[in-house]
């Protein structure tokens, strides 16, 4: 090696020191913006600019047609749209999505998110089957009457698997790391 053990060192921290004081400014934020979750949740480019990460059973035509053809964005997470019945109480906290529903008859209630594995829902605290509509929007049928219902999305088995793996992958490259300093 061409440096000493300490002047290694010493270079190491002359170089650190040298990258913060040339880049300091760009620690700390000029603008904040603060946007509420409603922001976020409509359907214009839901995942990205060019749709490239939508789901495939999402049509993207019709989701960009819908968009476009002069109707205002939803400004609420969900709506019937079959059937006769009236949304109360909706509560939404991210990707969780509660509400009453008082429904005169056989309705399908629409939840403003693109359907993504993951997604589930209760009705009175019975699971239910989604449906996906034709852009790609969660749909749910409700029976007559008053109805509890909550939607949310959680972990898939692969999503878990996934999320465990890279745990595991990290700590073994914490344990490499430590047993190993030279790798540092």
């Amino acid at each position: 090696s061409l440096l000493s053990g300490k002047a290694r060192y010493i270079l190491s921290i002359f170089l650190i020191a040298a990258l913060y004081l040339f880049s300091w400014q760009f620690f700390f934020a000029k603008t904040y913006q603060y946007y509420p979750d409603s922001f976020y949740n409509t359907n214009q480019a839901t995942t990205t600019v060019q749709n490239e990460y939508m789901p495939v059973k999402v049509k993207i035509e019709k989701l960009i047609h819908s968009a476009n053809s002069g109707q205002a964005v939803k400004s609420s997470n969900a709506e019937v749209i079959n059937g006769i019945a009236k949304i109360k109480n909706l509560v939404t906290r991210g990707t969780n999505i509660n509400l009453l529903l008082d429904s005169k008859t056989l309705s399908v209630l629409q939840i403003n998110f693109v359907y993504f594995p993951g997604w589930s829902a209760k009705v009175d605290g019975k699971d239910v089957k989604l449906g996906i509509g034709q852009t790609g929007l969660i749909n749910l049928s409700v029976e007559k009457g008053v109805h509890k219902i909550s939607v949310w999305f959680g972990e898939t088995p692969i999503r878990m698997f996934s999320d465990l793996l890279s745990i595991i992958c990290f700590a073994a490259f914490v344990f490499l790391i430590i047993r190993n300093k030279r790798l540092i």
